[in-house]
């Protein structure tokens, strides 16, 4: 076993880094939502010890605990030059380390390891020719050899067409003027399609069937398989299967714990192979994040990880001295509309980057700062 594939040697390194986020974040920082949901995170890992039966459950429970504790980085990103001291180091180093690494990563890799630059779409306008080249290069990357991740791509798209319509006049008003308007519409449109689709009476997830455009809209997925409609539904079927196990194993208010998964029958065999049946058809995660949350910790768990996010984009939006948390709260709306969708939680720099926009939001040293300074603070990661 290298050590690229030890788990030991991952869950050790995410350890330290989640001691130094304890460690080096700033204390007089008094933020409710995330302290709760960092502490229900807790409770969910106790709970987790008393639901673990065999070496799976305990596995995932330390991988779970690891990636729930992430809002930890909070504390430490608040702070502009903290965020600035990092992204600059990454992006003077990550190209050259990515040409040397380059030959050893698969496909889902390449965008997750770019993501970073999702942060200089959002700020295109502001970028030298250097780092539009740059950027557009990390873009083209994303989108060609790692095709394999449409997250990635659609993640940085969504990051170039913000950054865009923010570099235009016409466009940048036009949004900035309707941003209010905007965060309500982002914040319940998943609870509207969500109940809408539970009473069956529209399935945004089946838009193909929905709007009669099968078979009208197709991508080509490799040289080996056979074209498939854009707006094939993925996803329905794990809503209701993580559905039905929280209904049928009483688990829907404070979730199974972050050592278990929901019960499915969908990939229940394939689960079954891989731990010798021990996991007896129970996925520990599906590729839904806030069906993940919901499954660890229930509507609670839920409703607590939405805290975050509605208190974040709202501090950003209504309480911002200049436009461009603006943006990056718009990004963070995005994000969190997506989470219903697939935007998978992992312990990768994708998950980070997401936590440090929030931090971002959050910040009242950022939000405090006029167009001009904030101008300032971005081109001196540049240099």
């Amino acid at each position: 076993m290298t050590i690229v594939n030890n788990t030991f040697f991952w869950w050790l390194l995410q350890a330290l880094i989640l001691y130094n986020f304890y460690k080096i974040g700033n204390r007089e920082i008094k933020n409710k939502k995330v302290s709760l949901f960092l502490i229900y995170v807790v409770l969910s890992f106790l709970y987790g010890l008393y639901m673990s039966g065999n070496y799976w459950h305990y596995k995932f429970l330390v991988r779970n605990t690891m990636i729930f504790l992430l809002p930890l980085s909070v504390y430490v990103f608040v702070e502009p030059y903290r965020i600035k001291t990092v992204l600059k180091v990454w992006f003077k180093k990550a190209l050259i380390l990515l040409v040397c690494i380059s030959p050893f990563i698969y496909s889902d890799a390449w965008g997750n390891y770019l993501t970073p630059f999702c942060l200089f779409g959002l700020f295109f306008g502001l970028l030298t020719k250097k780092w539009k080249l740059l950027t557009i290069f990390a873009f083209v990357l994303t989108l060609t050899l790692g095709w394999a991740s449409r997250s990635c791509t659609i993640r940085f798209s969504v990051a170039f067409i913000i950054g865009i319509l923010f570099s235009l006049k016409v466009s940048k008003s036009l949004l900035l003027k309707n941003l209010k308007l905007i965060y309500f519409v982002f914040c319940c449109i998943p609870f509207v399609f969500f109940v809408l689709g539970v009473l069956g009476v529209f399935n945004i997830l089946n838009v193909d069937e929905e709007l009669g455009l099968s078979k009208k809209y197709e991508i080509f997925r490799s040289e080996n398989k056979a074209n498939e409609a854009t707006l094939k539904d993925t996803r329905t079927l794990v809503y209701a299967e993580v559905l039905n196990s929280a209904v049928e194993n009483h688990y829907t208010i404070q979730g199974r714990s972050l050592a278990r998964g929901y019960d499915s029958v969908i990939f229940g065999d394939d689960v079954d192979k891989v731990s010798g049946g021990l996991l007896k058809g129970e996925r520990p995660s599906s590729e839904t994040c806030i069906l993940n949350v919901f499954t660890h910790m229930g509507v609670i768990g839920v409703f607590l990880y939405m805290l975050i996010f509605f208190k974040s984009t709202f501090l950003a939006i209504f309480h911002s001295k200049n436009d461009y948390i603006k943006i990056v709260a718009l990004y963070v709306l995005f994000r969190w509309v997506y989470s219903w969708i697939e935007e998978l939680a992992f312990f990768n720099i994708t998950y980070l980057m997401l936590w440090i926009m929030i931090s971002m939001c959050f910040s009242s040293y950022f939000r405090s700062m006029t167009n001009q300074e904030f101008r300032y603070w971005f081109k001196s990661i540049l240099n």
